[in-house]
């Protein structure tokens, strides 16, 4: 994914690359599309394609709890558990089911409805991401549930 004479990335994505050629260190790209487009998709090959190549991911799971992303993943064939080393996750939906889901290693819980406890967690995990390797990718999936149960001017 490292361009070591560069310093810009790939995604690792193939036709992806081809569309987007190089990033620079700290570009956010933005997919937006309908329904069942494959955005989660996208966002989940994403993060697996960094986690193979060794770096660092954070994936924020507002669609999905981390159980689904396991479990959706493997479905493509990326074993995204192998790399629990590499991987954090910020789960967001898992706690709607009732109860109170508490954080383990890189795996950690908040509330949809929780932007300060979800911004908290973000933190702590880009802080650690960065200590670790000074580089890391991150994928938030999707943003319109998080928007979808706070108030328009919260978020």
């Amino acid at each position: 994914m490292r361009d070591i004479m560069s310093e810009n990335y790939t995604t690792g994505i193939a036709g992806l690359d081809d569309i987007l050629g190089e990033l620079e260190p700290g570009s956010v790209m933005l997919v937006t599309g309908p329904p069942k487009a494959g955005k989660s998709v996208l966002a989940t090959e994403f993060i697996y394609r960094g986690l193979q190549a060794g770096t660092p991911c954070l994936f924020i799971a507002a669609e999905y709890g981390y159980r689904d992303l396991q479990r959706n993943t493997m479905a493509f064939n990326w074993f995204i558990q192998t790399f629990s080393d590499k991987l954090h996750v910020i789960d967001l939906p898992t706690g709607l089911g009732g109860g109170k889901p508490q954080d383990s290693g890189n795996i950690r819980y908040s509330a949809l409805q929780n932007t300060t406890d979800l911004m908290v967690k973000v933190g702590i995990a880009t802080r650690s991401l960065y200590q670790e390797s000074g580089i890391f990718l991150s994928a938030f999936d999707s943003a319109s549930i998080l928007l979808a149960f706070n108030p328009q001017g919260l978020c």
